[in-house]
């Protein structure tokens, strides 16, 4: 077994005999097994040896068991069995009987031994002749210097005594190399070369071994490197969080003193994250793990023991202070549970709750003397779902890079933020230090890196990088209002907070596919959230527009971008939708509708926008124009992939955001001074001062370009119906959606703008107005069905005022005495000035 483990750590298929009696007369030089001699007085040393106290106090220091230990802790697995084995082997083979035995079989059979054992003198030199005897014997001198080297090699590898090896190997190699000449001294050299490299490498493994025998660092550290060793680069926080979990709460990493700062090191060297960053981290789980620990206090329910009542209050308090990867492990919206998934709040139905529940608190029910584990009862987490109101935290929004609040004050620190009711998850984010107040070349570079770095390749407002780079980073030259707009459009998500209202739509307009408009929306979202926002097609009807803002509100979206606007845009619910602080929603997994909170950038892409003016006033614009019918095209790009260079910068982007916004916050946040936009006034205010403070020119300049967009919209009928009401009806004229029945108590005939639709056409024909509720007969003609559908899109028209020619339009609506839930109008004429 020995020689077998010799030779399998060495790579050869030879065995090695190295304990037999060395004054033995029958040695065997075999040529299947490639044995080397050894000199019979070195042989006596040896057996001397082993008579004396000293090898005796040896043996027993090898037999003593905490050495012994000891020894095999230094081994790998497999070493350690291979050295048990081997110890018992020795001792089988080492018995004089054993030893007798095996001597007798060889003298009998092997008559090689005794022909070496007569070529070596009665003093026991090695001779020349002893070498060339062996030379003939195995017919090859190469042979016969293999095997003394394998032997030379082994001996070492196997731990034999230096001194043993000097006096039997080194005589033997001395007269075989000389007796050696040409080539075969060569091969030999060569051999010798691989066999010292081979021990190099061995020594090296070896001590390897004893610098981590002799490792005198806290368990802890051990653990981290082996943590560390698993963490892929660029991890993101959630792969991370469950292995520093481990290390906090099973191998105690808070209570060594230096092994946080250790492992923060580790984090930042081998997985991409900033020192900051991952201290927060750190720290963040070792109050989690705190948290978690169990204690003897408290107990837990016993489902067929406690009252329902208590079992509801127990679970809502234990589940409302639980904590996962630092985070609630739920929380409510409109009160209504909810959970934070992947960046989007996540409405949890009843089951949801209950496996969240379940997963997070113990229950138990009693059988006997006995408790065994249980699931909470129907009963108790149903009234844990449905109960009003409900102690979680709620959570309005949640952010992947830091953004400011109300108070302008800039929220950074990774968590849940009360005051903001926002959860912060950076997944590793570093923004760098955002000065308290900014100089003026912090702005100027925040101004460089988001035009000429980020968005320099777009053609925004038909200017080219190095026209964008002067307007917007020097402040010479025109202003860009289309750049101005989109510089809001960036840094709307991180002032939110800070806008009192409602925010309009920003409307990216182009004059061919292939601009660039879709892009440049997912460039911003990128810089905003890490991830491009889903682009949506543009709700067709009001039913598909609610239904839209709806999963909106449910996910907690931060981005409303609607693509390909390419037919004009009149539904009247958007316009409801642009200028109401709150939309009514159903939440997801309940029958209840809310009122809740629009924080997202409302943003739509269309080739040449078309629409109602009463939409197209509620957008501000970011005009793109190549000015070539190929934009596809082109080239030249500075970053040649945008969105992998702005995940790659994403921090240096994030922090000038930021540090343009602290600009203005640090100059008192004073508001803008300049010609609010009509229902925006909270928005115009911030988002004009905070581009004022940076230098940038052209907010809101571009209103008459946008409103020229209205005129294209005439082709959707509802302007053609306001100049036929403006041209045909006199001042304080009444109109009901259908219907011509006088109003009670009212004087004045009234007339039906059904009946108006359907005479207000080419050549007397019906005005047909997408959405409005006609059809088209057999005959080819258009008419209109119920009056339904005039009613509700009249309602959301007569809202705002229009200009028809030399008059501006606008109507009073009244509740309808005759029928509940119906309305009338009476129209208001006033002279448009010249």
């Amino acid at each position: 077994m020995l020689a077998s483990w010799a030779a399998q750590k060495r790579g050869e298929t030879g065995v090695i005999e190295i304990d037999r009696p060395l004054d033995d007369p029958a040695w065997n030089w075999a040529p299947d097994n490639h044995n080397v001699v050894v000199s019979i007085e070195n042989a006596r040393k040896r057996a001397a040896y082993q008579a004396s106290p000293e090898y005796a106090e040896r043996e027993r220091q090898i037999a003593d068991h905490r050495e012994w230990l000891a020894l095999l802790d230094r081994l790998d697995e497999w070493d350690r069995d291979m050295l048990i084995e081997i110890e018992r082997e020795l001792a089988l083979l080492n018995k004089p009987e054993v030893v007798a035995e095996r001597n007798a079989h060889i003298r009998a059979t092997n008559t090689t031994g005794k022909m070496i054992r007569e070529e070596i003198g009665a003093d026991g030199k090695v001779t020349r002749e002893t070498v060339e005897v062996g030379i003939r014997r195995e017919n090859s001198v190469e042979k016969f210097l293999s095997d003394l080297a394998v032997f030379n090699h082994a001996a070492r590898d196997d731990g034999l005594d230096s001194d043993l090896i000097q006096a039997v190997v080194t005589p033997l190699l001395d007269v075989a190399s000389a007796h050696v000449k040409g080539d075969v001294h060569e091969a030999y050299a060569a051999a010798q070369a691989a066999y010292a490299e081979e021990l190099r490498a061995l020594k090296e493994r070896v001590a390897a071994r004893e610098a981590k025998a002799k490792d005198t660092r806290a368990p802890i550290y051990r653990h981290i490197d082996k943590a560390v060793a698993g963490f892929p680069p660029h991890a993101m926080r959630d792969d991370m969080y469950q292995s520093i979990h481990v290390l906090a709460a099973k191998h105690k990493l808070g209570d060594e003193p230096g092994a946080q700062g250790y492992l923060k090191e580790q984090i930042a060297a081998n997985a991409g994250w900033s020192k900051p960053a991952a201290g927060k981290l750190i720290k963040e789980v070792c109050i989690a793990a705190r948290s978690d620990a169990p204690t003897k206090k408290g107990k837990i329910p016993v489902v067929n023991e406690w009252g329902e009542p208590d079992m509801a209050e127990w679970g809502e308090e234990k589940l409302a202070a639980k904590m996962v990867h630092g985070v609630p492990v739920v929380f409510q919206f409109e009160g209504d549970v909810c959970a934070a998934r992947h960046g989007k709040r996540q409405m949890l139905s009843d089951r949801q709750f209950a496996a969240v529940l379940n997963d997070n608190t113990k229950w138990a029910k009693s059988e006997g003397d006995s408790k065994r584990a249980v699931f909470a009862p129907k009963e108790v987490y149903e009234h844990m779902f449905h109960r009003q109101p409900k102690s979680y935290a709620e959570l309005t929004g949640i952010c992947t890079a830091p953004y400011f609040g109300p108070d302008g004050r800039l929220v950074a620190e990774e968590g849940y933020d009360a005051e903001t009711q926002t959860l912060l998850q950076l997944n590793g984010l570093d923004v760098g230090r955002v000065s308290a107040s900014p100089s003026e070349d912090e702005v100027r570079e925040a101004l460089r890196l988001i035009f000429e770095e980020a968005f320099g390749d777009f053609p925004i407002g038909g200017m080219d990088r190095d026209g964008i780079v002067e307007s917007m980073v020097d402040g010479k030259g025109d202003a860009n209002p289309d750049a101005a707009h989109l510089l809001a459009m960036l840094l709307q998500p991180f002032a939110r907070d800070m806008i009192q209202g409602v925010t309009p739509m920003y409307a990216v307009t182009k004059p061919l596919p292939g601009t660039g408009g879709g892009l440049l929306l997912e460039t911003a979202s990128r810089i905003t959230d890490g991830e491009p926002a889903a682009m949506l097609a543009m709700p067709s009807t009001e039913d598909e527009l609610t239904k839209t803002v709806s999963t909106l509100v449910n996910e907690g979206a931060r981005w409303c971008p609607f693509d390909n606007l390419n037919a004009a845009v009149m539904l009247g619910n958007l316009a409801s939708a642009l200028t109401t602080p709150t939309y009514r929603a159903r939440l997801l997994h309940s029958n209840r509708t809310v009122e809740a909170p629009i924080r997202w950038v409302w943003a739509a892409v269309a080739n040449n926008i078309k629409g109602s003016s009463e939409n197209l006033r509620r957008m501000v614009m970011i005009e793109l124009d190549a000015h070539t019918a190929a934009p596809q095209k082109r080239g030249g790009w500075r970053h040649n992939d945008l969105p992998g260079w702005v995940m790659e910068n994403r921090g240096k982007l994030v922090w000038a955001c930021l540090t343009l916004i602290q600009n203005w916050v640090a100059k008192g946040a004073q508001p803008w001074k300049g010609a609010a936009l009509n229902s925006f006034e909270g928005w115009s205010r911030v988002m004009g001062g905070i581009l004022r403070d940076a230098g940038v020119r052209g907010f809101l300049d571009n209103r008459d370009r946008l409103r020229s967009y209205a005129a294209t919209a005439q082709d959707s009928g509802a302007q053609t119906l306001m100049d036929v009401l403006a041209a045909n009806y006199p001042n304080g004229q009444l109109f009901r959606a259908g219907g011509t029945a006088a109003v009670r108590g009212r004087e004045g005939t009234v007339e039906s703008i059904k009946d108006v639709l359907e005479e207000s056409g080419e050549d007397g024909g019906a005005l047909a107005i997408d959405g409005w509720g006609w059809s088209s007969g057999d005959d080819g003609k258009i008419r209109y069905g119920r009056s339904t559908g005039i009613a509700r899109n009249f309602r959301d028209a007569a809202r705002v005022p229009w200009e028809c020619g030399e008059w501006e339009v606008a109507f009073e609506e009244h509740p309808d005495p005759q029928s509940s839930k119906q309305f009338y109008w009476m129209m208001r004429k006033t002279k448009r000035p010249t």
